[in-house]
């Protein structure tokens, strides 16, 4: 269902641990039920991770939300910069890949993994996607006029919005909505 559409299945599975993190903080959902999803999600994140390394940059927009609470700095932003760093890589053999990566394996824990797994998966299977398809077509039957990299922008930081009610970020002690608000 998502071969084509990677961007939009990191944005679930990632999305999806911010969904249980709220839910048991909350008391929802029991810790059985939480623990089993983050053992799944760390699965599923890492074959993702292993099988489209070379596509991971276009879902870094991941990385820009908040860290979720159950999710630890050092994966974060390990993870973060697999993502980041995968816009330089070909598409070759995870065995290849690998190296390029080998330093933040050796920090992210046990998503390292679940990750060398999903890129070794990736290798005995022949699943390609459309996207793949095109990225190894030769040079001559690319159509003429296609550009890779009309469609790369930097990612969007979004700054958190001050409550009407929270106290003014310029520090005079008063409410927003009483001081810098319609200024």
């Amino acid at each position: 269902m998502f071969l084509d559409n990677k961007p939009e299945m990191n944005t679930v599975l990632w999305g999806s641990v911010y969904v249980f993190d709220f839910l048991y903080k909350y008391n929802i959902i029991s810790e059985k039920t939480f623990l089993d999803f983050m053992e799944t999600s760390k699965e599923l994140k890492g074959k993702v991770i292993g099988q489209y390394t070379a596509d991971l940059w276009n879902s870094n927009f991941i990385h820009h939300w908040e860290k979720p609470d159950c999710i630890s700095e050092t994966e974060f932003v390990e993870e973060s910069k697999i993502f980041e760093k995968s816009i330089s890589l070909e598409y070759q053999k995870f065995t290849r890949l690998r190296s390029s990566i080998a330093e933040e394996l050796s920090k992210i824990g046990e998503l390292s993994q679940f990750i060398i797994e999903g890129g070794k998966n990736n290798q005995e299977t022949n699943d390609t996607s459309l996207l793949d398809d095109l990225f190894s077509m030769p040079d001559d039957e690319i159509p003429k006029g296609t550009n890779f990299s009309s469609n790369i922008t930097d990612p969007i930081k979004v700054e958190k919005k001050v409550g009407r009610n929270e106290p003014c970020p310029c520090g005079s002690g008063k409410k927003y909505k009483k001081c810098c608000l319609r200024k």
